[in-house]
């Protein structure tokens, strides 16, 4: 036993001479041991890592595959988002432009039902002046039915009247000529001449009777006296109608246009109203027929001549 240690070897005799070897070669039997065991646990170590390093790389590689995947799927969902994006947009401006039109086209249908019930309002007024007109239209033939009847009758009044007057005219003619007759032999028959008196008298009391009469049916007879007196005269010349004026039996013809003619009488009959007398001369040479002159005639005194102004 050496220092508190026991000895264990089994032979403990040979000491002396070669006992350092042995101690060696248990010394390397456990360094070999030790080296054998770490290189076991080196190995296995190396392997583990190896193991490892591949599972990393395996991870690596599956994780680069995951990102360029991701990315690829990045890129088309961005592409798409932009797409949609885009769609979106055209949609808007779309949607803006139908919401404009919509607009436009309310405004526009407000505007024709406007303009629908403005014409609507104006057929009606249309319509009521039409019956309106109708009526006075109606009106104006009765009435101009019952002129044409009564200037019938007084055209036959008045012819009528023309003829007593005429025959009593005539039997006053008579009468003043047996009287101037008579006037001659007054001496000898003076009591025919007293009978002629007396008829003379009683057919002037007729004739006084029928004057008043026709006086009253008719308007007094057409005058130049304190009137203004103007002539035309209307004939047909190689161009057409012809007319010629003048005022006054001074003055000589001057020939006018019939446009003349009237804003001519138009003024004078302004400035002298009713005392304008317009004389008619129609030549017996005037190649007019009589439809011709009696229109003119009745057309220029109807709007001009102080006598039919009344």
């Amino acid at each position: 036993m050496r220092e508190g240690f026991v000895d264990l070897r089994a032979n403990r005799d040979g000491e002396s001479a070669d006992g350092f070897w042995p101690s060696f070669t248990d010394i390397m039997t456990v360094v070999v041991m030790i080296f054998m065991l770490a290189s076991t646990m080196v190995i296995l170590r190396n392997s583990e890592l190896l193991a490892e390093l591949r599972a990393m790389a395996q991870a690596e590689k599956q994780a680069k595959d995951l990102a360029q995947s991701v990315g690829e799927e990045n890129a088309d969902l961005e592409s798409r988002l932009a797409a949609a994006q885009s769609l979106a947009d055209r949609l808007r401006m779309q949607l803006a432009h139908a919401t404009a039109a919509n607009r436009r086209q309310a405004e526009a249908l407000s505007e024709h039902e406007r303009q629908l019930s403005a014409l609507r309002i104006r057929a009606a007024e249309l319509e009521k002046l039409a019956d309106e007109r109708e009526r006075i239209v109606e009106s104006l033939s009765a009435d101009l039915a019952a002129a044409e009847r009564s200037q019938a009758e007084l055209a036959a009044v008045r012819d009528s009247l023309a003829d007593k007057l005429e025959l009593t005219l005539a039997a006053l003619e008579q009468t003043r000529h047996d009287y101037a007759a008579q006037g001659q032999l007054l001496e000898q028959v003076r009591h025919q001449s007293e009978a002629s008196g007396a008829r003379i008298s009683e057919l002037q009391t007729r004739y006084d009777a029928l004057k008043v009469e026709y006086d009253k049916l008719f308007k007094p007879a057409r005058s130049t006296k304190g009137r203004h007196v103007v002539e035309v005269r209307y004939e047909r010349g190689e161009s057409g109608p012809s007319v010629a004026f003048r005022e006054g039996d001074a003055k000589p013809f001057e020939r006018v246009p019939l446009s003349s003619l009237h804003q001519s009488l138009a003024g004078l009959k302004a400035k002298h109203r009713d005392k304008l007398y317009v004389k008619i001369i129609i030549p017996p040479d005037s190649g007019l027929s009589y439809n011709e002159a009696w229109n003119f005639t009745k057309d220029v005194l109807n709007k001009y001549d102080y006598y039919y102004q009344k």
